[in-house]
């Protein structure tokens, strides 16, 4: 008799077995669309409390609050350094869980009976071409939303406003940080940052209300599509 090879990969597949009357999507999300959101969030709370620190660091350095003891300005500025490096954290853990969230609702659209044009790979690569993610990754999502609302499908506008937002965000206050004449005071050049750092957090809220709005909507048109059943 033949003994049994305890490091052969056991037979039966590890994958959950569809059960009926359940969708049935090939990738399934789990708890990603709700990591995603949360990160969204945290990135958000890093962006506003880095905005706050850095024109407190300004103000804190003008001639006209020279009287502010040093130890102060040397706390701020250490905040100021630390909440940029937790932004650039939180917000590469955005990029890579937000591709990783499309990439697998992509994999899950194939099963639809719609002529998808992009590949999960290239619907994720798009956003990191030059030129072409000025476009590309738009028409990926808009083919997604379509494919995954399938005959509950009422319109793009929340896609429309998130991808207007994406580049509102990324202009407007580089404008307006260029417009501000250099010959003004220091103290109206304070306030003036101080507003262009105000608009800078009103822009973000509003992106990341709309991102979090697509992701939300777009997994539970998959995760309740009837078409994906199991019988």
């Amino acid at each position: 008799m033949a003994e049994e090879n305890i490091y052969a990969p056991p037979s039966a597949s590890l994958e959950p077995t569809p059960i009926a009357g359940e969708v049935s999507l090939a990738r399934p999300f789990r708890g990603l669309p709700k990591l995603v959101c949360a990160l969204m969030l945290v990135d958000l709370i890093t962006n506003i409390s880095g905005s706050c620190f850095s024109w407190l660091s300004l103000l804190l350095s003008a001639e006209f609050m020279e009287d502010v003891p040093g130890r102060w300005s040397s706390v701020v500025g250490v905040t100021t350094t630390a909440l940029d490096g937790a932004i650039s954290i939180t917000y590469l853990l955005c990029v890579i869980f937000f591709s990783k969230w499309i990439y697998r609702a992509h994999v899950n659209a194939k099963a639809y009976d719609y002529p998808m044009r992009f590949s999960p790979a290239w619907a994720v690569g798009s956003f990191f071409v030059p030129i072409v993610c000025i476009f590309r990754p738009y028409q990926a999502m808009k083919e997604l939303w379509i494919a995954s609302a399938g005959p509950r499908y009422e319109g793009t506008r929340e896609l429309r406003v998130w991808w207007a937002l994406w580049f509102v965000v990324g202009i407007v206050p580089l404008l307006l940080w260029w417009a501000i004449p250099s010959s003004l005071a220091e103290q109206e050049i304070l306030v003036l940052d101080g507003v262009v750092e105000l608009i800078s957090i009103g822009l973000y809220i509003l992106l990341y209300r709309a991102a979090a709005t697509i992701v939300r909507t777009i997994t539970e048109y998959q995760e309740t599509d009837e078409r994906l059943v199991v019988e």
